[in-house]
């Protein structure tokens, strides 16, 4: 089964009928804009795309992640969904575990670790998630600094959406993991992006 299919499963049978679902897992891929009530945070700076020059800056620390958990009933109902171990979620869980044992995963991203973090409160996640995504950045930072393309760039920015938005989740649901300087440079790397 792909990833997106596991994903949008857990994420459709943790929705409440009636209640609002704040976003569609696809667009949970293209997360460059924090969703919530009203369309963003309530201050411009702790979202992505909120200042008026589109550029991000590290804001301090809050005390929720704005994006798809933007209301505490969708952390609830996705920590429910977990407990009382829906199909969905025991799927979700079983592929985060086996990338972090080692698996291989087809189109595992480390915004899927870090949703995994949210939801059950553990630190790993949100540790392997961090870990990759600081690969990645700091792989980009080498080649910029060698005067090279960054991989970012590869055919016109193709997948721009795909891994400014992996670094917008992980940056924003595990935050509170990552280190001043580290918030800083992912936020510099996402603006020159």
């Amino acid at each position: 089964m792909h990833w997106l299919t596991v994903v949008f499963r857990f994420l459709r049978r943790a929705h409440v009928p009636g209640a609002p679902f704040r976003c569609a897992a696809g667009a949970l891929m293209l997360a460059l804009t924090a969703c919530g009530s009203g369309g963003g945070a309530s201050n411009p700076s702790e979202s992505i795309g909120g200042t008026d020059d589109r550029s991000v800056e590290a804001g301090p620390e809050r005390s929720s992640a704005k994006i798809l958990l933007s209301d505490q009933m969708t952390l609830v109902r996705l920590r429910q969904a977990m407990a009382v171990q829906t199909p969905g979620a025991v799927r979700f869980k079983k592929m985060v575990d086996s990338q972090l044992a080692g698996g291989n995963t087809y189109a595992f991203a480390p915004w899927h670790a870090a949703l995994m973090g949210q939801v059950s409160g553990s630190p790993i996640y949100c540790g392997y998630a961090i870990d990759e995504t600081e690969r990645a950045v700091a792989a980009e930072e080498l080649l910029i600094q060698e005067g090279k393309a960054a991989g970012v760039a590869f055919d016109s920015y193709l997948y721009v959406g795909d891994r400014i938005g992996n670094l917008a989740l992980v940056y924003d649901w595990c935050r509170g993991q990552m280190s001043e300087e580290q918030r800083g440079r992912w936020v510099r790397y996402a603006n020159q992006a």
